[in-house]
């Protein structure tokens, strides 16, 4: 009976240090009450405090503290996809393809153009540093920009090989299936996070 009475209060502690997990200063302490969030407390190599995150829809944090500097690696486990890491890649598709100017690629502009006002209304909504649209679509102007001043004139598209192979791969991929995925990744709200990236 004895035993059966500590072990229920180790239990209970366990639970109390979990729901009341220690503010470590970032952005990400706001998630330490939420309903089914997970404290993963542990220790680094280095021997320093760490600790993961881990929120029902799939992202997990990673953080390692020393002394008072704390550094946080976000993951999106949710199988859906890291969010600005698809972003990223759009971007710098649409970058490369503008800079190629070739009417080939047209139609996969049009669909990365539409995918990525899709993507920037979850990033809004969904950052948890304040962001608007306006300034995701000047970040997406100024790199697009960039692509075309710095792209040599009559050149088809040096070193964008890899920019072209994505685009190919969109091409012969069917329509609905492009628009599935971008619908599937932005199902679930949750923090846009970079990592795992291509």
């Amino acid at each position: 009976m004895r035993s059966a009475l500590i072990i229920a209060g180790m239990i209970i502690l366990l639970i109390s240090n979990y729901s009341h997990a220690e503010s470590w200063g970032t952005i990400w302490d706001r998630f330490l009450d939420e309903p089914r969030a997970e404290i993963i407390p542990g220790t680094s190599s280095e021997g320093t405090e760490r600790r993961y995150i881990r929120l029902k829809s799939g992202i997990v944090i990673d953080q390692i503290r020393k002394g008072t500097d704390v550094s946080s690696h976000p993951w999106d486990t949710s199988g859906l996809g890291a969010v600005m890491c698809t972003w990223e890649t759009y971007v710098e598709v649409k970058a490369g393809l503008s800079a190629c100017q070739t009417e080939k690629y047209a139609d996969v502009l049009k669909d990365l153009d539409q995918a990525l006002d899709m993507i920037n209304d979850f990033v809004v909504a969904n950052s948890l540093s304040p962001v608007a649209k306006s300034q995701l679509e000047a970040d997406i102007e100024e790199r697009t920009k960039h692509a075309l001043e710095s792209q040599p004139s009559n050149s088809a598209c040096p070193h964008q090989e890899l920019v072209i192979l994505f685009a190919d791969r969109l091409i012969a991929m069917p329509a609905d299936e492009f628009w599935k995925s971008v619908e599937k990744m932005l199902s679930v709200p949750r923090p846009p996070v970079m990592n795992p990236c291509l």
